[in-house]
């Protein structure tokens, strides 16, 4: 072990707080820039959307807890609480938000499906069925015109035998 390096332990085995050299080295922008781009963004960035993480489940926590109040003075007022009346509001309410998310998939699931069934639809309906249309139209000229004339020859050919 490096005298610098016993020296480091020693401070923290002390309580000194004086950050150590390599913390206190100045970063190269570039290297920065670098190490942002493969964190997805910078620290200050990734504490950003950590804390605000945090503040949305904490705001989650706190709006479950005053549905289980809510549901537990309901269950107090209708005498269905038994002996633990919050934990069965708690699973009443688990239950309830369980069902709400997988019935808000089973939406986004249809509704994902639909758009990309339209989307599906609408290349296959819109150039190729023109494009089949006149192929067909074409066709149908090409025999039309084909038994006029064979009409037309008939009649000619009758005609010119008398």
């Amino acid at each position: 072990m490096t005298d610098d390096m016993a020296a480091r332990l020693m401070a923290v085995m002390r309580g000194d707080s004086r950050p150590s050299p390599a913390q206190g080295r100045p970063v190269d922008p570039g290297a920065q820039m670098i190490m942002d781009g493969l964190r997805g963004g910078s620290e200050r960035d990734a504490r950003k959307a950590q804390a605000e993480h945090h503040n949305q489940n904490y705001a989650a926590k706190r709006e479950f807890e005053r549905r289980v109040a809510r549901r537990v003075r309901e269950l107090a007022e209708r005498h269905e609480g038994g002996q633990y009346p919050e934990e069965k509001a708690r699973e009443q309410l688990r239950l309830e938000d369980l069902e709400a998310k997988r019935q808000a998939d089973k939406r986004a699931v249809y509704d994902q499906m639909v758009a990309s069934n339209r989307a599906e639809y609408e290349g296959n309906s819109t150039e190729n069925l023109r494009e089949r249309t006149r192929e067909a139209t074409r066709q149908r000229r090409e025999k039309a015109d084909e038994v006029l004339v064979a009409k037309l020859r008939a009649i000619t050919g009758a005609y010119h035998a008398t």
